[in-house]
C-alpha cells in the first residue's frame, strides 16, 4: 500500500530540528525516565548463542520490543517504560526460553541470563523470577524505590521528596533562601553526598523538573500517581547535566489494558496528637482526599491515567520562643530582666545611658526617655509570661492545596510510541495578623501555582537503533503578600515613606522580630521551555548513547523586599538589644525601592557515551558532555559593573551621567548585558569500570565524573537592583526609631526617582557587583562500589563516595570599613556610626566613595571536599516483605557556606578568606535510615485466613547526629561593617551544657565558654565549629486490607509520625549578644497520628 505523509524517521528528524531551533538550553538525556533490559543467551554448558530472537513484552500494555543477540550472545533492549515485563528467546535447535516476573525500575539496567536447552522450538522452558539486582552497566550509586514503597511507607504530608532522604547519604539543608516563601511550598533543599542543597537534578517522566529560581524541586505528584522513584549520585552518566549533586528520577503512572485506580482520604485531628514541646496546644485539622483512574482508550494502543489530590489544612505552627518587654520593663524597671537568671551568660548585665555613658542605677531606665514609636508598638506585642520576658507563640497555617495530573500513552506501532502528561498544583496560604501579637507577621501569605507539561516520542529505527524525543514546559507562579490588616512604620509614628501599608519589618536580635526578609509583597514567576533528542545505538559489544537538549529559562520577579524599611536594634548603645529598642536607638536602617528582575538564560549542550562490554565480566564506560556556562541576562539590561581603576581615575558612566565614578552600565563601552564573560569550554568527562568476576552475583565498580553546576536565576537579583534601579540604602548612622533618616545627608531619599540619564544617585547604597570573569562551579566525583546479591532477593552494597567542589561562589566584601585605632577628638576613631566614612572607597575618595556602602562580590576561589562511606542492605519485596537499611558516615569541609543570592558577604574577614574554612553547614557525620514493609499471609482455614491475613506494617526510622552550629558575635566588633564576626573560644571543654533537656531555658551552649572578640579584631572561633542536638524519628504505618472481590479491596490504615514522641530539638540561638544565646527555643513536631481509608480497583 502506498504510504503518505511523514515517515517515522522523517518525523523524528523534523521534530529534532524544530526543537533545536525553537528552544535554547542545557542538555541532559530524556531517556533517564525509562529502563533497559540486557543479558546473555547461552546453552546449558555456558556456550553463547548468537542471533537468538529476543522479544520483550510489557505485561500491562502489551507493547512489544524485539532484539537479536550478537556474536557473544549478548542483547540489549534500551528505553523501555518502567513496569512488569516478560522475556521470550527463540533460537534454532533450542527450546523456547520464557521468563516472567521481570520488573524494570526507573533508570535501571536490569540483567537476565537466558539459559536455553536443546530441543524443539515448540517446547518452552518457563522461568518466573525477577532480574538481577546488581548494576553492571553504569557506575553511579543509585537507589530505586518502587510503587509499593512509595505508597506503603509513612511519608509525612505524602511528599515524595522524603524518599531522597531514605536513599541514604542525604540530609536536609537549612538556611539561606533555597526554600521558603519565594519557592513552592513543598520544595526541599537536600544535599546528597556533600553537594550543595540545590545541586540535585530533578526529573519527572524524563523532563527537567527543577525550579530554576533556586534550583530546588517543583512539586511531584502525590504517591498514588507515581510509579517509581530513584536517586542517583556520584559519577553519573554523560546523559546527566545541569546540576551535579545527583539525579532524582520520578515516573508517573500510566493506563493499562485494565481499568484501575484508587479513592482515598487521609485524616488528622489534634485530639490524637501529642502537644508540641514548646506549645500550649495542638490545633491541627487536616484532610487529604482524592483518587486516580487509569485504563484503555483503545486496547493495546491508547491508554489514559488521571488523578486528583486535595489537601485542606487548619493548624497553628509549632510554637516559637521569643522575648518581649515585661510590665516591669515597661515601667522602667529592668533589674530582673538583666539579672543572671535571665541573661544567657549567667552573669548580670549592666545597662548604660547612651548619651552620658553612665550606668543606669540598678538598671532603671527613665520612662521619659522611651521612644514614642517604640511605646506605640508595645500595644501590638503579646504579654510576657515570666520576669525574663519569655513568650511562646504559633502562627496559623490554614492552607489549601489542589493537585491534578493527567497522562495519555499511545502505542502507534511496535516501533513507535508517544505520550503526553500534564501536572498542575495550586496552593493557597493566607497571611496571618493579630493586633495583639504582631510577632505572627513573621510568616507571609502565599498564592502559588506550578504546572508541568511534557510530550514524548520514541521510535525504534531498527533492532540496534532507537531515537527518543521530548518537549516540555514548566511554570511556577508565586504571589506573596502580607495581611491586609497589618501596620507599617508610619502607623506607629516612624517618619519614613512607605507605599507598603501592611508591613513593618523590625529585628531586635535574639529577642523578637516583626515581619521578615521573605514576608514582603512580591511576585516570583518563572518559565522553562525544553526539548531534547536522544539516540541509542547497540552495535556489537557497544552501547552508544548520544544526543542533546535545549532549555530556555525566564524569570520575572517583583519584590517589595525593603520597601517598608528594616529597623535593626543590636545593643550598640545601652549594651542590650531590647533596651536599645525601647529608647529607639537604631543600629542600622535599610530601605529600598521595589526590586525587579527579568532574567533570561539560554544554555546549549551535547553528550556522547560508550558502554563497551570487553567481556562477559568486564565493562568499560567512557563519556563526554559539553555544556557551556552562559550567565543569565536581565531583559532590560539592569545592573552595573564596577572598575576600581576607573574609580581611582574619576571616570563616570555615559549612560547615567550622575553615577558615581567606577560604576558602568549596559550601553557603556565594553559592558556586556549580563556583565560576565560566557564560558564555552564546559567539557565534562565520565569514566567507569565494572567488573563482575562471578558472572552477575558480585560486582565491583569504579567511577569518575566532572560535572558543572548551573547557577540559580535568583543569584544576581541584587546586581539588577543596583542604583538607580532600586536604590537600597544602608544607613549605618541612622537617627531614631521615630526618625530613621535624621542623620542622612539630604534627608529621606525616598521615594526614589525613576531611572533616567540625569537621575540623581543616593549616598550609602548597596552595590552588588559581578566580576568580568567568573569561573563556573564544578564538582569532581569519584567512587568505588561493591555489590553482592545473595539468597535470591538480598543485596548488600558498600560504597566509598568522594568529591571536590571547585570555584564555589562565595560573597566577599570589597568595600569594608577599615578599623582605625585610637581616639579622634572626644570619641573613638572607629565606631559603628562612622562605618560609611571608614569604608575603603570613601577613604580613597571621600566624595565619590560616599555613594558606595557594602559591595559584595562573588569570589570563585572557594572549594569544598566530601568523603563518605555508604553501606546498605536491601531485600527486594518477596515472601511478603521488603527491607531497606543504609548507614552513611561522612565529613564535608568547605571554605564558605554557599548562599543562593549575592545579598552580601559570606566571608567574615575579607583580607583572610582562609579563616572561614570549616565544616559545611550541612555536615552531618552519621545518618541511618531503615524501612520495612511486611504483609501477613495465612493459608489455613477460611476464618483464620480472614482474621490473620492482609495485615501490613511499614516502619520508617531515621537517626542522625547533629548538624553544624555557627556561633557569631552578633555585633560588629571588628568594625568592618560586615556583621559576621565570630567570638573567641575561651574554654573548649565547657562549650556544651549538660542537662539542657531539664534546664528551664534549655541552654545548649555555655555562654561563659566564649568572649566577645576585641574591638578591631576577629575572634579565634572557626566557622561551624559545633554540632547541634541529634535527631531520632520513627514513623510507622499499620493497615488492614479487606478483599471485596477480585480486583477490588479497601484498606484501613493508621500512620504515626514521630511515633515514640521523641523531642527533636532545633539548633540553639547563636548570636553571643542575644538574650537567648545558646538556648534552644524550638523543636520539631511531636507525635502526629493520621488515619486513612483507600479503595483500590
Amino acid at each position: 500500500m502506498k504510504k503518505t505523509g511523514f515517515s517515522p524517521l522523517c518525523l523524528s528528524i523534523v521534530l529534532a530540528l524544530v526543537f533545536a531551533g525553537c528552544f535554547e538550553g542545557r542538555l541532559w538525556s530524556q531517556a533517564v525516565a525509562v529502563a533497559e533490559l540486557h543479558g546473555t543467551v547461552t546453552d546449558t554448558s555456558g556456550a553463547v548463542i548468537p542471533n537468538a530472537n529476543v522479544k520483550v513484552t510489557n505485561a500491562d500494555t502489551g507493547a512489544i520490543r524485539i532484539a537479536m543477540s550478537n556474536s557473544d550472545g549478548q542483547f540489549n533492549v534500551p528505553s523501555l517504560p518502567v513496569g512488569p515485563y516478560s522475556l521470550r528467546v527463540q533460537a534454532t535447535g533450542f527450546k523456547n526460553f520464557e521468563q516472567t516476573g521481570i520488573i524494570l525500575q526507573v533508570g535501571a539496567s536490569a540483567a537476565v541470563q537466558a539459559v536455553m536447552a536443546v530441543g524443539s522450538s515448540s517446547e518452552v522452558v518457563e522461568v518466573n523470577s525477577n532480574a538481577l539486582m546488581v548494576e553492571t552497566q553504569n557506575v553511579a550509586i543509585s537507589t530505586v524505590i518502587d510503587n509499593r514503597e512509595i505508597n506503603d511507607l509513612p511519608l509525612d504530608g505524602r511528599l515524595a521528596t522524603q524518599l531522597v532522604l531514605v536513599a541514604g547519604a542525604s540530609v536536609n539543608v537549612s538556611g539561606g533562601d533555597l526554600t521558603g516563601s519565594k519557592q513552592f511550598f513543598s520544595s526541599q533543599a537536600i544535599a546528597v553526598a556533600g553537594s550543595q542543597g540545590n545541586s540535585l537534578n530533578y526529573m519527572l517522566d524524563g523532563s527537567y523538573h527543577n525550579d530554576p529560581f533556586s534550583n530546588v524541586n517543583l512539586p511531584f505528584p502525590f504517591p498514588d500517581a507515581l510509579q517509581e522513584f530513584s536517586v542517583s549520585t556520584s559519577a553519573l552518566p554523560a546523559q546527566y547535566g545541569v546540576q551535579p549533586g545527583g539525579a532524582v528520577n520520578a515516573v508517573t503512572k500510566s493506563g493499562t489494558n485494565h481499568f484501575h485506580g484508587t479513592v482515598f482520604e487521609y485524616w488528622r485531628n489534634n485530639v490524637f496528637n501529642a502537644v508540641g514541646y514548646f506549645s500550649q496546644k495542638d490545633t491541627l485539622h487536616r484532610n487529604q482526599y482524592g483518587g486516580t483512574i487509569g485504563g484503555p482508550i483503545r486496547r493495546d494502543r491508547i491508554f489514559f491515567f488521571a488523578g486528583y489530590q486535595g489537601t485542606h489544612n487548619v493548624q497553628q505552627s509549632v510554637s516559637t520562643k521569643a522575648r518581649v518587654l515585661t510590665p516591669a520593663m515597661i515601667n522602667g524597671d529592668w533589674s530582673a530582666y538583666e539579672s543572671a537568671d535571665c541573661v544567657s551568660t549567667g552573669k548580670m548585665r549592666q545597662l548604660h545611658d547612651p548619651d552620658t555613658k553612665k550606668n543606669y542605677l540598678n538598671n532603671q531606665i527613665p520612662v521619659g526617655k522611651f521612644n514614642p514609636s517604640s511605646v506605640k508598638l508595645l500595644q501590638y506585642l503579646p504579654q510576657a509570661i515570666d520576669k525574663c520576658g519569655n513568650v511562646y507563640y504559633g502562627i496559623l497555617n490554614n492552607s489549601n492545596d489542589n493537585q491534578e495530573i493527567g497522562r495519555v500513552d499511545w502505542t502507534i506501532s511496535p516501533r513507535q510510541s508517544m505520550f503526553a502528561r500534564y501536572l498542575i498544583d495550586d496552593y493557597q496560604l493566607p497571611a496571618t495578623y493579630d493586633q495583639h501579637n504582631i510577632l505572627v507577621t513573621a510568616q507571609s501569605g502565599n498564592y502559588e501555582r506550578a504546572q508541568a507539561l511534557i510530550f514524548g516520542h520514541t521510535f525504534v529505527v531498527s533492532s540496534r537503533t532507537l531515537n527518543s524525543i521530548r518537549a516540555g514546559f514548566t511554570r511556577r507562579r508565586d504571589d506573596r503578600k502580607p495581611s491586609d490588616s497589618g501596620i507599617n512604620g508610619p502607623a506607629i509614628g516612624s517618619n519614613i515613606y512607605s507605599s507598603e501599608k501592611n508591613s513593618l519589618r523590625m529585628s531586635i536580635s535574639g529577642n523578637f522580630n516583626t515581619s521578615c526578609s521573605s514576608c514582603a509583597r512580591g511576585k516570583f514567576n518563572d518559565n522553562t521551555f525544553m526539548g531534547s533528542d536522544d539516540v541509542t545505538l547497540t552495535p556489537g559489544h557497544h552501547q552508544i548513547d548520544f544526543g542533546g537538549s535545549i532549555m530556555r529559562i525566564q524569570l520575572n520577579q517583583e519584590n517589595n523586599y525593603l520597601l517598608d524599611g528594616n529597623y535593626l536594634f543590636a545593643g550598640n548603645y545601652t549594651g542590650d538589644n531590647m533596651a536599645d529598642f525601647i529608647l529607639g536607638r537604631l543600629s542600622q536602617f535599610n530601605q529600598s525601592a521595589q526590586q525587579a528582575t527579568a532574567n533570561r538564560q539560554t544554555l546549549p549542550g551535547l553528550y556522547a557515551q560508550d558502554t563497551f562490554r570487553l567481556s562477559r565480566k568486564l565493562t568499560v564506560i567512557g563519556g563526554l558532555r559539553w555544556e557551556p556556562h552562559l550567565f543569565p541576562t536581565d531583559y532590560f539590561g539592569r545592573g552595573s559593573s564596577f572598575d576600581r581603576a576607573a574609580f581611582d581615575a574619576g571616570v563616570h558612566s555615559s549612560v547615567f551621567v550622575n553615577a558615581p565614578a567606577g560604576s558602568f552600565y549596559y550601553g557603556d563601552k565594553g559592558i556586556r548585558k549580563n556583565f560576565v564573560e560566557n564560558d564555552w569550554m564546559g567539557f565534562s568527562p565520565r569514566i567507569g569500570l565494572v567488573l563482575s568476576p562471578q558472572g552477575g552475583q558480585d560486582v565491583f565498580r569504579l567511577g569518575y565524573a566532572l560535572l558543572y553546576d548551573n547557577i540559580e536565576q535568583y543569584y544576581d537579583e541584587r546586581v539588577q537592583s543596583n542604583p538607580p534601579f532600586t536604590n537600597e540604602v544602608d544607613n549605618t548612622n541612622p537617627g531614631t526609631f521615630d526618625n530613621p533618616w535624621a542623620n542622612y545627608p539630604g534627608g529621606n531619599p525616598f521615594p526614589a526617582s525613576k531611572p533616567s540619564q540625569n537621575v540623581q544617585f543616593p549616598l550609602s547604597s548597596l552595590y552588588a557587583v559581578l566580576p568580568n570573569k567568573l569561573k563556573p562551579t564544578y564538582i569532581s566525583q569519584w567512587n568505588a562500589n561493591f555489590e553482592h546479591q545473595f539468597s535470591g532477593n538480598w543485596l548488600f552494597s558498600l560504597s566509598y563516595l568522594g568529591n571536590k567542589s571547585t570555584h564555589i561562589w562565595a560573597g566577599r566584601e570589597t568595600n569594608p570599613a577599615v578599623y582605625v585605632p585610637g581616639q579622634c577628638g572626644s570619641s573613638n576613631c572607629s565606631t559603628t556610626s562612622n562605618t560609611q566614612n571608614r569604608r575603603v572607597l570613601t577613604r580613597a575618595n571621600p566624595i565619590q566613595g560616599a555613594y558606595y556602602a557594602s559591595m559584595p562580590t562573588p569570589n570563585d576561589g572557594a572549594n569544598a571536599s566530601y568523603n563518605g562511606l555508604l553501606t546498605s542492605l536491601q531485600h527486594r519485596y518477596s515472601h511478603n516483605f521488603s527491607v531497606r537499611l543504609n548507614y552513611t558516615w561522612s565529613h564535608c569541609i568547605s571554605d564558605s557556606d554557599f548562599n543562593i543570592e549575592l545579598t552580601g558577604p559570606t566571608y567574615m574577614n575579607p583580607d583572610n578568606l582562609k579563616q572561614d574554612r570549616g565544616d559545611c553547614n550541612h555536615d552531618v557525620r552519621h545518618v541511618f535510615n531503615g524501612t520495612v514493609i511486611a504483609t501477613s499471609r495465612f493459608n489455613g482455614p477460611r476464618p483464620w485466613h480472614f482474621l490473620l491475613s492482609n495485615w501490613k506494617i511499614a516502619p520508617l526510622v531515621r537517626i542522625m547526629s547533629g548538624a553544624s552550629v555557627n556561633v557569631q558575635s552578633g555585633i560588629d566588633n571588628s568594625l568592618t561593617g560586615i556583621g559576621l564576626d565570630r567570638p573567641n573560644l575561651v574554654t573548649a571543654d565547657t562549650v556544651y551544657k549538660r542537662g539542657y533537656h531539664a534546664d528551664p531555658n534549655h541552654t545548649y551552649l555555655n555562654g561563659l565558654a566564649f568572649s566577645q572578640n576585641a574591638v578591631g579584631t576577629f575572634g579565634n572561633l572557626r566557622r561551624n565549629a559545633f554540632k547541634g542536638p541529634g535527631y531520632f524519628d520513627l514513623d510507622a504505618s499499620a493497615s488492614r486490607i479487606f478483599d471485596l472481590r477480585e480486583g477490588l479491596n479497601v484498606e484501613f490504615r493508621a500512620d504515626a509520625f514521630n511515633a515514640t514522641n521523641h523531642v527533636n530539638f532545633n539548633n540553639p540561638a547563636t548570636g553571643l549578644n542575644s538574650g537567648t544565646f545558646g538556648e534552644i527555643t524550638s523543636a520539631k513536631a511531636n507525635r502526629v497520628l493520621q488515619f486513612s481509608a483507600k479503595i483500590r480497583y
